[in-house]
């Protein structure tokens, strides 16, 4: 019998769980022990409970390998050997994790996503690996791919979260905690519910630290126009924004320009052209101090 991965192993007996409870073999009481046990061996291994299992606990305890999905072609064969090898890249990726050496374990992960590219966990975890060495970005990206693979995916969304903090996007990050604990519903752990208050405390303080030191919700002067609104959510042109108006006097400069008004007042109605706009001495002015 060749070796199997303890995630294989895993798969299996979250399986066989799975089938004792569906065909009421077991009573109530231990049906929710059980629920408990694929829970924590599902957290404890990284797997999809819902994945279907490559061999039947029973096979492997009687001593047989064979797939569960019994007869194979070459082809198929070939296709297992990469899952198993994936598998086994997932594996050493979370040693890497473990031992806090994440350029590793991306490599490792993203070893396992060539194989088998449709499988969300590795994906997830390799966003792990990146909010972990600080690339947030990249994680991002991962953990929407996790989750465009398994929308009901908690953890991914989790990943998602911790990835928009560390881009300093709060209200983003509460986002995705709230859809990870809607997800979970009453198996929602409390980690999440604090990363969610987390975010939220984030944003509340963000918007307090605003109105104490003066600093002026711009979306109010711009309007709800989608190209200034996303430009205005850019993370370094509200870092400038700020600093711009934490300037003494900026402020009345800028509400004493009537060009100024006339612009945000146009942008608030919507009754603007671009090209006008860019020719405007007001937008003009403002660029200026932007790019001082």
């Amino acid at each position: 019998m060749p070796s199997l991965t303890s995630e294989q192993i895993s798969h299996s007996i979250v399986d066989y769980y799975k089938q004792l409870i569906a065909s009421k073999e077991v009573s109530t009481d231990a049906a929710e022990s059980l629920n408990v046990a694929i829970d924590c061996i599902t957290d404890a291994f990284e797997i999809d409970s819902e994945q279907k299992a490559e061999f039947k606990l029973t096979d492997l305890l009687a001593g047989s390998s064979k797939p569960s999905n019994s007869e194979s072609s070459p082809a198929s064969e070939v296709d297992e050997k990469d899952l198993t090898k994936a598998e086994a890249l997932k594996a050493e990726g979370n040693k890497y994790m473990g031992a806090k050496d994440y350029r590793k374990a991306i490599e490792a992960y993203t070893e396992a996503i060539e194989l088998s590219p449709s499988n969300p966990i590795y994906y997830s975890n390799r966003a792990a690996a990146f909010i972990s060495s600080k690339d947030f970005s990249s994680a991002v990206d991962d953990a929407e791919k996790a989750i465009a693979l398994k929308a009901d995916y908690a953890k991914a969304y989790t990943r998602l979260g911790a990835a928009k903090m560390g881009l300093e996007l709060p209200e983003e990050a509460a986002e995705a905690y709230a859809k990870a604990i809607e997800i979970d519903g009453p198996k929602a752990s409390a980690g999440m519910k604090k990363d969610l208050e987390v975010a939220k405390s984030k944003v509340e303080s963000s918007k307090n630290a605003g109105a104490s030191t003066g600093i002026p919700d711009l979306s109010s002067m711009l309007g709800n126009n989608p190209m200034l609104q996303n430009l205005m959510k850019d993370p370094n042109t509200m870092k400038k924004a700020q600093e711009l108006m934490s300037k003494p006097g900026l402020m009345e400069q800028l509400t004493s320009n009537p060009n100024i008004m006339n612009m945000a007042q146009k942008f608030q109605n919507g009754n603007f052209n671009f090209s006008e706009m860019m020719n405007d001495p007001a937008i003009q002015d403002m660029a200026k101090m932007f790019g001082k």
